[in-house]
């Protein structure tokens, strides 16, 4: 126990430069806390002052590296709390992630089952629609822009090509007939850009149905925020009624005890009544003979006086 105060005393105390190690003296020895370790005296006395020096230097560094040895470990109590904190979280996290999928499932399925009774697109499909009435009313843009593409590579390749004096009648030819079908795509292009602005009015109905069935969905939300209150509510109901249940069958139990104990005692009254009627006829027959014997005991004692 002495050992234990005086490891705790040395590791409170910051040591200085002028540093005594502690000393304790069992029975005919003397100890000193040297290292972290009790080390007896005679095993451990520095001749000179150049190696005491030394000795409080070292002491000193192990000073502090037990400091920054406690402040990582409180680092490290400090870290684990903070995973523990995380994984409770993660837990929960993955608990509500379960309920909302449960949600979604339910909120999809009735969500096409409206949009399929109104016959109408379903929201997430929205892009695609789109794009395929633009392409539906657009294919002339589609086809001027593939001819552009066409003209571009076209015109890569003339440059590539190595320019003599053989070939220049072949590439002026190609570049003649390169300007005819640019003039052409633009002619193209000039009659999709006249097109009437009823192809333009003809996407605003679909925007207009992407609206009401926006609307629907947000309805159809609304609808679901109620549901989901009500069937807590009932929830709580069936919660309460099954603790009626159980109290029920308590109830029911303890009756039926009594039933059967009520049975038991019209038994035993039933076999008391019995047994009654039976005494009553016993004494009734030893009363006539009483009555008998008295009668003749008369009789007998008036005949005495008679005679």
């Amino acid at each position: 126990i002495t050992m234990l105060r005086m490891k705790l005393y040395c590791a409170q105390k910051k040591p200085d430069m002028d540093y005594i190690p502690p000393r304790v003296k069992l029975s005919d020895e003397t100890f000193v806390f040297v290292d972290g370790k009790w080390v007896s005296e005679t095993y451990n006395q520095p001749p000179f002052a150049s190696q005491q020096k030394h000795y409080n230097k070292k002491m000193q560094n192990d000073w502090t590296l037990w400091e920054e040895n406690k402040a990582l470990w409180e680092e490290n109590k400090a870290l684990r709390i903070e995973n523990k904190a995380l994984r409770e979280e993660n837990k929960t996290l993955q608990c509500l992630r379960t309920q909302n999928k449960a949600i979604q499932v339910i909120y999809d399925e009735t969500l096409q089952q409206v949009l399929q009774k109104e016959n109408k697109p379903f929201p997430i499909f929205r892009d695609r629609n789109i794009g395929f009435q633009v392409s539906q009313e657009n294919k002339a843009l589609q086809v001027v822009r593939e001819k552009n593409m066409a003209l571009q590579v076209l015109r890569e390749e003339t440059q590539a090509v190595p320019v003599f004096q053989k070939e220049t009648q072949a590439v002026q030819v190609f570049q003649k007939e390169t300007q005819k079908k640019s003039n052409s795509v633009q002619d193209i292009w000039e009659e999709s850009k006249a097109v009437p602005v009823q192809e333009e009015n003809k996407a605003s109905p679909g925007i207009q149905e992407e609206n009401v069935a926006l609307q629907a969905v947000q309805k159809l939300n609304q609808t679901l925020q109620t549901l989901l209150k009500e069937n807590q509510t009932l929830l709580e109901e069936k919660k309460a009624i099954q603790v009626l249940q159980e109290e029920n069958k308590v109830f029911w139990e303890e009756n039926n005890k009594m039933k059967l104990q009520l049975t038991v005692v019209k038994g035993t009254v039933s076999e008391i009544m019995a047994r009654m009627e039976i005494l009553q006829k016993e004494l009734n027959e030893a009363r006539q003979v009483l009555v008998n014997e008295y009668q003749q005991g008369e009789m007998c004692s008036l005949a005495l006086k008679t005679c």
